[in-house]
């Protein structure tokens, strides 16, 4: 089985199509180990090594998708740069589709066709044909995506609760100041706390030592900005943690 962390993504996009349907897939690679290939001379046997690559369909859409593909290492090659050239089309513009899976009846060991048009009308069309996974595969398959989801779930709780921790500490220092900002006030005259020049007999300041209305407003308007900022993303974040 070939696992995810040792593969290579090659292609991927959600506009695909699957034997006649809409739907996301994914083409990694995995190199294999050297294989042997037997080549005949004259009146000796001689051998010769290549490294093949393993080409992987799957859909992040359908977990039932999976299929499997050994080919040379110089047509593996010939594929990226074919994907290569869809991808920098598709970036242009979005609605070309990609590569696509055609199921062929009649042949039980490969079942279906990945089918690669190339943006070059004068490179002939790639069809691979691909083999689908044995059901152990296709179980640790879906077993290293619930693994994969799993871990990313609780990224996301750890997440929320250190934001959730950030928020009630946030939460208390404000108590904090506005607690110390009250008593001050009841001890200090307003002038002072105004114009900050702690002398309240050689001030120079016209001020009338009353604070303004619209200056009491901006402070409200700053508290509930900074709670309203803190609770979206805490729930942002809950909502990620939950899809």
């Amino acid at each position: 089985m070939t696992s995810l962390s040792e593969s290579r993504v090659i292609y991927e996009s959600d506009l695909s199509i699957f034997n006649g349907r809409l739907c996301s897939l994914r083409i990694l690679i995995h190199s294999q180990t050297e294989n042997q290939v037997k080549v005949r001379f004259i009146n000796k046997k001689s051998i010769i090594y290549s490294q093949n690559n393993q080409i992987r369909v799957t859909s992040s859409s359908d977990v039932s998708i999976l299929l499997d593909r050994t080919i040379e290492f110089t047509e593996c090659q010939k594929l990226i740069e074919i994907l290569n050239g869809v991808i920098k089309a598709r970036s242009q513009d979005p609605t070309i589709l990609g590569p696509r899976i055609d199921q062929v009846f009649g042949d039980s060991e490969f079942p279906y066709r990945l089918i690669v048009q190339p943006r070059n009308s004068d490179i002939p069309l790639i069809n691979i044909p691909m083999a689908q996974a044995s059901p152990e595969e296709r179980c640790d398959h879906i077993l290293q995506l619930f693994l994969a989801e799993k871990t990313q779930h609780q990224a996301q709780i750890a997440k929320t609760e250190e934001l959730s921790k950030q928020l009630q500490s946030t939460v208390a220092e404000y108590n904090a100041n506005r607690k110390r900002n009250r008593d001050d006030s009841e001890d200090t005259p307003m002038k002072k706390r105004r114009c900050r020049c702690g002398d309240d007999e050689s001030c120079g300041s016209d001020c009338d030592g009353e604070m303004e209305e619209d200056e009491m407003d901006d402070d409200i308007s700053a508290d509930v900005q900074m709670f309203r900022a803190a609770a979206s993303q805490l729930q942002m974040s809950g909502r990620e943690s939950h899809n």
